[in-house]
């Protein structure tokens, strides 16, 4: 739901951050969601990675990168910020606008099998065990502030909208809104039939990008209580993540 651009090369820009770091050295800006400015990233096959930017009525790429191949999973955070999976389970909180800008929170993330940034200062982790985790940016660091939901073995895609929702598309290809409210996460259906869906990535919090698997993206909007879609391009067969 956000995203960060990353460094000249993930590759070069990783190793460099990760040489005896353990956590994000700075307090991370306040902020809304997705990497921000109506922006996400896509890891392609061939490990490359593109930074798009809405650009009406399609998107275009404002950057490009090399070194992704090691990345299993992107999202978006806010403010020019995303979460970077590596396939060793190490999680790095990358900058997009700035090439050596690239720090490790933690390794061990091996139980993770999907992320979704809420906001600058938050996200979520669902686990192979079907945990829904919330981590929080506190005193300087990344730390956990504890599992909120457990069952989520069914979920298939996970991305954040704002700091209080996000939407998941599950097993049964129903599309569903979680909002946090009373201290609990509540779901409502808003879309079914999302079977062709491979890949969603966060624009706005009114709006997100679809991968069918036929290679079309599609750009959802908000209206009412659902989302109305529209064609933004095509030929996206070789996306392997969006964030």
């Amino acid at each position: 739901m956000k995203i960060r651009l990353i460094l000249s090369t993930l590759a070069v820009a990783i190793s460099a951050a990760l040489i005896g770091s353990t956590a994000v050295a700075t307090a991370a800006p306040v902020s809304e969601r997705q990497i921000g400015g109506n922006r996400f990233v896509e890891v392609k096959q061939d490990g490359t990675a593109a930074i798009w930017k809405q650009a009406p009525p399609t998107y275009t790429t404002v950057k490009s990168y090399q070194g992704y191949a090691n990345v299993r999973a992107v999202a978006g955070l806010g403010s020019g910020w995303y979460l970077a999976l590596r396939n060793n389970n190490e999680l790095l909180e990358c900058e997009i606008d700035n090439t050596e800008r690239c720090t490790l929170i933690n390794g061990g993330f091996s139980p993770t099998r999907l992320l979704a940034g809420l906001s600058t200062t938050t996200f979520l982790e669902v686990t192979q065990d079907g945990h829904l985790i919330r981590w929080s940016w506190t005193g300087g660091s990344w730390k956990s502030v504890g599992i909120q939901g457990t069952g989520w073995q069914n979920a298939r895609i996970i991305i954040g909208l704002d700091a209080n929702t996000f939407l998941e598309i599950n097993n049964a290809n129903d599309l569903v809104r979680w909002s946090w409210a009373n201290n609990q996460w509540n779901g409502a259906k808003v879309g079914q039939g999302w079977q062709n869906t491979r890949l969603l990535a966060s624009v706005s919090s009114t709006q997100f990008v679809e991968v069918r698997n036929d290679g079309v993206l599609v750009e959802w909007s908000a209206s009412g209580g659902s989302y109305t879609g529209r064609q933004a391009g095509q030929g996206w067969q070789s996306a392997r993540l969006l964030g």
